[in-house]
């Protein structure tokens, strides 16, 4: 019976955190793209002068995992790597996550922000966000 609780809440735990986050993303991006004169024509994403925009991304990995924090910033800081990834062209970066990150918010250990001195100490959240 308490497993059964236990996973009613964290079932519960994720609902209200998708219930809170879409519309807030759908919100951003519906400003964002009005009031940058970005539009969207069918499958199709405009750029503020009507070109069509391109998705180049790049997935950057380790929020999912047990660090509970992006890979590489115990090597480089994080806007070091995001100015390589510009510099590459790509123009998206995406994210994974777990929910046990959200639902537990740890603080990684120093070990895997030991380059980064703005992520140290922080919780796997705040990193994220």
């Amino acid at each position: 019976m308490p497993q059964t609780q236990s996973i009613a809440m964290k079932s519960l735990s994720r609902s209200k955190l998708s219930a809170f986050l879409v519309p807030c993303l759908l919100i951003l991006a519906a400003t964002t793209l009005s009031a940058t004169g970005w539009q969207t024509s069918g499958v199709q994403i405009d750029n503020p002068s009507g070109a069509p925009f391109i998705i180049t991304g790049v997935n950057w990995y380790g929020f999912e995992t047990t660090a509970y924090v992006a890979h590489g910033m115990y090597t480089k800081d994080y806007t070091f790597i995001l100015n390589e990834v510009k510099q590459f062209g790509y123009n998206t970066v995406r994210l994974p996550f777990s929910n046990q990150m959200w639902e537990s918010d740890p603080i990684p250990s120093t070990h895997y922000t030991s380059a980064c001195p703005t992520c140290s100490g922080n919780t796997g959240v705040m990193t994220w966000l």
